[in-house]
């Protein structure tokens, strides 16, 4: 097979007959695709409407989350199927992907580039008239990384930032406030999940997230249900993710890898919002109102950063949830990306 673009292949996976156990339901439409890049071979799920001018490419969070497992499937994606092509890509050493890239490849510019091919491999089996990029927490920082790129960004028609990681250091001083309170509330109430006096020490003595403390940041924020409105809303891996899919077991262990790899992302003093201003690209930026990871006060700085024009950029706050929108205000989530897709197509 001829590769497609310089060191890339990429192998069309036959959604029928994988393994010796049949697909769960959940997997069996769309096109399961694997990318090969430098050591890893990474899944990529196209589904939807596969004649739409509109793709949607989808950039998960983490760095070492998935798309495939979970968030494929939220509601909102599920309905939007019937208008759009949709693609979930599970990055290098993250989710269900495969191989064993070197350490040397985790590095935010072999993510970016990872998502070039991504995006060629759209354009060149699908040719959509428009890509929009969503980029949902760290991917966020990923998504707009890509955008500064003058040349890829001329590919995109539409930038989507949900709940978006593009400034770790603008966004722990907003999180560490927001963790002060939350955490001071939970003391005075007698909850009991954790010990609440370490945790407030920790915020009153820790004003910059440097990479080492970075853990024990997100193990409060998990705690102190700043990632969930309702954590009854949180997608869980299920029986079919595991034993129903054609994917790996690498789910269990990239995460960790690839955050400790890619700890640049985690400095306190990683700062993309002062380069937006380049970025003119159509944006809607959604966040949800109760999220103590990148809280909404986020959403304007990206408002603010971005060259978009402001007829082209929307910002908007969705009540009654936190860091994962798409879950919690599924129908309004939906109305939104769908609103802006349709503007989107709407161009030439």
């Amino acid at each position: 097979m001829t590769p497609i673009w310089r060191g890339v292949a990429v192998l069309l996976t036959c959604v029928c007959g994988l393994g010796c156990e049949p697909l769960s339901e959940k997997y069996r439409d769309g096109d399961l695709l694997f990318l090969r890049d430098n050591g890893a071979d990474m899944p990529v799920w196209v589904r939807g409407n596969q004649d739409s001018d509109v793709f949607l490419i989808y950039l998960h969070g983490g760095p070492g989350g998935s798309a495939v497992a979970g968030f494929a499937s939220a509601p909102p994606f599920l309905a939007l199927r019937d208008d759009f092509g949709l693609v979930f890509w599970d990055q290098r050493a993250s989710g269900m992907s495969q191989g064993n890239p070197p350490e040397d490849s985790l590095t935010l510019e072999s993510f970016v580039a990872d998502t070039d091919h991504v995006v060629e491999l759209v354009r060149a089996l699908y040719h959509p008239k428009h890509l929009v990029l969503m980029g949902h927490s760290w991917g966020g920082l990923l998504g707009t990384a890509y955008l500064l790129d003058a040349t890829r960004r001329d590919k995109i028609a539409g930038w989507i930032e949900v709940d978006g990681s593009h400034s770790p250091a603008r966004q722990f001083p907003l999180s560490r406030k927001w963790m002060l309170a939350r955490v001071a509330e939970l003391r005075d109430r007698g909850d009991s999940d954790a010990n609440w006096n370490d945790a407030l020490d920790f915020y009153e003595h820790t004003t910059e997230l440097e990479p080492s403390i970075a853990d024990t940041h997100y193990h409060y924020c998990e705690l102190a249900g700043a990632y969930w409105h309702d954590e009854r809303n949180e997608p869980k891996i299920t029986s079919a993710d595991i034993f129903g899919s054609p994917f790996s077991f690498g789910f269990a262990i990239n995460p960790s890898r690839t955050a400790k790899a890619i700890g640049l992302t985690l400095a306190s003093t990683f700062d993309l919002s002062p380069l937006m201003a380049e970025i003119h690209t159509p944006a809607l930026l959604l966040w949800g109102a109760d999220d103590g990871v990148i809280p909404a006060d986020m959403a304007d700085d990206a408002y603010a950063s971005l060259g978009t024009a402001e007829s082209d950029k929307r910002r908007v706050v969705l009540e009654h949830s936190a860091h994962s929108p798409m879950f919690e205000a599924p129908q309004a989530f939906e109305s939104e990306v769908r609103d802006f897709l349709d503007k989107v197509r709407a161009r030439r």
